[in-house]
């Protein structure tokens, strides 16, 4: 049974709410950032809370935060330079080895793996996955799909709420879409990290149920007391629109390769059958519905 659990990058969207989860079931967290000073802005004080620095460029901080404790939950962030994700990953596998953590839970933060078309970002994930995978560690990897929150995002929904049409997520209308929450995704990091039998496993995650594009937009229709249509933009309008918004062609030509290769899977192609992920992990998630009622 793991006690003490580190997490890198404690601020992220992904990691936060693994932090507030694994605090309620009275777990000891070393929470980890690069701006200690936020740390304490967004979790206060906790007796089974400690805070601490560390940084994915630097190999000793992440010697320091693995050591002595049972498990630690590890994900990139959106790099700044090629070179980078190479160099968090070599520091990740040594720091792990060197301080014998017994348990790596790492998530590739996106779609993964060969059932989806090359592209710059399926092929940045699954180097990733194949590098971890290659090292030999005591991981389990968690491939989750396209996060829910994304349509938290004002730029990917920018209709949403003055004219009730949600163009997010650039897929087919018909295309049953399987989306990952954060909140989803902490709760099979947690739940792994309590399965020693997951050590050594690559699952591909999900939250539940799938939803086509009509099924979505009633759920945000219900959520915002409005009507909602799906009128969904092509990945070459999606990744344009961003990539201009954002002064990057290149973001822009990799979420339409993205969307291209999740598009290109077909109608149920995405599916995922979230029934045997939760008996597997021995979990519960809630509908996507209700999460998007709590936002």
């Amino acid at each position: 049974m793991t006690t003490t659990i580190t997490i890198l990058n404690a601020l992220s969207a992904q990691a936060s709410p693994l932090v507030g989860q694994a605090l309620n079931k009275n777990y000891k967290v070393r929470a980890f950032a690069r701006k200690t000073e936020k740390l304490n802005n967004r979790f206060g004080e906790n007796p089974n809370l400690t805070k601490g620095h560390a940084d994915l460029n630097d190999l000793n901080s992440l010697i320091t935060a693995f050591d002595g404790a049972d498990g630690a939950f590890v994900h990139l962030p959106i790099p700044q330079s090629p070179e980078q994700p190479g160099l968090w990953l070599q520091n990740i596998i040594a720091a792990t080895r060197q301080s014998k953590l017994p348990h790596l839970v790492f998530s590739t933060s996106g779609p993964t793996g060969s059932r989806y078309a090359s592209t710059p970002m399926i092929d940045g994930t699954s180097a990733a996955k194949s590098a971890i995978e290659a090292a030999n560690l005591p991981v389990t990897i968690l491939m989750p799909t396209i996060y829910l929150e994304n349509m938290q995002v004002p730029p990917f929904v920018p209709q949403l709420h003055s004219d009730g049409i949600l163009t997010y997520p650039p897929l087919p209308a018909d295309m049953k879409i399987a989306f990952t929450s954060h909140v989803d995704q902490a709760r099979y990091a947690l739940a792994a990290f309590e399965k020693p039998n997951l050590i050594g496993e690559t699952i591909e995650i999900a939250s539940k149920p799938m939803l086509n594009g009509a099924e979505l937009a009633q759920i945000f229709s219900t959520a915002l007391g409005q009507p909602v249509k799906f009128e969904p933009l092509t990945p070459e309008q999606f990744g344009t629109q961003i990539g201009e918004l954002f002064q990057s062609p290149e973001v822009g030509q990799g979420l339409t390769g993205l969307y291209q290769s999740i598009s290109a899977l077909g109608k149920n192609g995405m599916a995922i059958d979230v029934a045997a992920l939760e008996e597997k992990f021995g979990i519960e998630l809630p509908s996507i519905a209700d999460q998007i009622a709590n936002w």
